[in-house]
């Protein structure tokens, strides 16, 4: 708890050795922690280091650091900004996922592998938006034009979100982007769309409706239900989607992982024979009343 200082070294049996990592879990729900000071001597921070921090309020990366790995500062509900020095090259998924204070990420501007505006992460040259702080008060957003592809999680907890503009210049989204963003209650997705990883809307309790573009080539959408381009498969629907019961087309030969994820609201769901594939966790969450009788 408190204040902790990391040496640069330490000694054991009379042999020094350099500190040069902060290890997976390091700190993990160590909640009485307040500041951490990091030496020059570390070079990576690994997965989960601090996660769960919750009274963390205050980290300097040093220069040293070069790689920043997985879920490092989730949960850390403390973080109001994160900086990125020059020397970082690799950053990791859910690194900020759950920092509901979290407003501000700056990057060096000497950094070569990423790049900040207005406190949103980016890679160098803003093509791919990695994170945006879950703790900015905006209801909505407007994702810059030079974006291409929405990073694993970009957007991950940003509950005061209520509108996303999804620019068509978007090509990729990637698993998880807009992971528990439960403000949201509908999604646009432009023509220029062509890749969906896994269920980018993962557990977005708001989610009423996504609509694709017409003019979309592999995905389309049926009164706000996800599908692929000529209904063969069905991607996603929307957990306060209204009805209690639906029934999927009888085109549909392909079910995707948690497609009805903590779709509290039905009570029925119609299988076509056509239907030859279902991935995992098709009914997690779902009508749970229903499901304990």
């Amino acid at each position: 708890s408190g204040t902790v200082t990391i040496p640069s070294t330490v000694t054991y049996n009379s042999i020094s050795y350099s500190v040069t990592s902060i290890g997976d879990y390091a700190f993990a729900l160590s909640t009485g922690l307040t500041s951490v000071t990091i030496p020059l001597s570390v070079d990576s921070i690994k997965t989960w280091a601090f996660y769960g921090c919750t009274g963390l309020t205050s980290i300097a990366i040093p220069t040293s650091v070069t790689s920043i790995g997985d879920g490092t500062f989730g949960g850390c509900t403390s973080i109001t900004n994160i900086s990125i020095p020059v020397s970082v090259k690799k950053i990791g998924y859910y690194v900020f996922f759950g920092c509901t204070e979290l407003t501000l990420i700056n990057t060096d501007a000497a950094n070569t592998n990423f790049s900040s505006a207005n406190g949103v992460l980016y890679n160098k040259d803003k093509t791919t938006l990695l994170a945006y702080p879950p703790g900015k008060s905006d209801v909505s957003y407007t994702i810059i034009s030079t974006v291409d592809t929405i990073g694993n999680s970009a957007f991950g907890y940003c509950k005061n979100l209520t509108s996303i503009t999804i620019p068509s210049t978007i090509v990729y989204i990637t698993g998880n982007a807009f992971m528990q963003c439960n403000g949201l209650t509908s999604v646009y997705i432009p023509s220029s769309v062509t890749y969906f990883k896994n269920n980018p809307f993962y557990d977005c309790a708001g989610m009423t409706a996504v609509n694709v573009d017409p003019a979309n080539q592999y995905n389309e959408s049926v009164d706000g239900v996800l599908f692929s381009k000529g209904l063969n498969s069905i991607s996603y629907y929307p957990p306060a989607h209204s009805g209690t019961s639906y029934v999927i087309p009888s085109t549909v030969t392909y079910v995707k992982s948690g497609v009805f994820l903590n779709c509290l609201g039905l009570t029925s769901v119609t299988i076509p024979a056509s239907v030859t594939t279902i991935r995992s966790s098709l009914f997690s969450e779902i009508g749970r009343a229903s499901c304990r009788e």
